[in-house]
């Protein structure tokens, strides 16, 4: 462990330590400057496409959860569809319902919950291509 060692001596104050140089260059208002204009108010299609870029903004959160109900949905009928199989059941309706949850596209933000809904949308085509190849 380190030992800490005496306190060091007192450095002066701000003001004493300033420089000529920063001194000279400090920031100074003279009288016969003109005031700056007032700024434009923006135009429609500034205003609009901030609103909407806004609107996108909030959208994101949304879109990501509605994307992970639908990863979770696929997973319940690849898990119906095994249930199924292994129960010497027809699956053909998980089959139906499995190849309607794939017909939606799903769009997300989120790079890494992007990779997982792939991952899990390729094994459900996987078990279509499957279950068509054996009938």
């Amino acid at each position: 462990m380190t030992e800490v060692g005496p306190i060091g001596p007192m450095m002066p104050p701000p003001a004493a330590r300033m420089s000529v140089v920063a001194a000279a260059t400090a920031f100074v208002v003279h009288a016969d400057s003109t005031p700056p204009a007032a700024a434009e108010p923006l135009s429609g299609v500034a205003a609009l496409s901030g609103r909407l870029a806004l609107q996108e903004s909030e959208s994101v959160p949304i879109r990501d959860r509605d994307a992970r109900r639908r990863g979770r949905d696929i997973l319940a009928a690849l898990a119906a569809l095994q249930r199924g199989l292994l129960g010497g059941a027809d699956p053909d309706g998980a089959t139906v319902r499995l190849a309607a949850l794939l017909a939606e596209p799903l769009v997300t933000a989120d790079p890494g919950l992007n990779a997982i809904l792939t991952a899990i949308r390729l094994r459900a085509r996987i078990e279509l291509a499957r279950r068509h190849m054996t009938t």
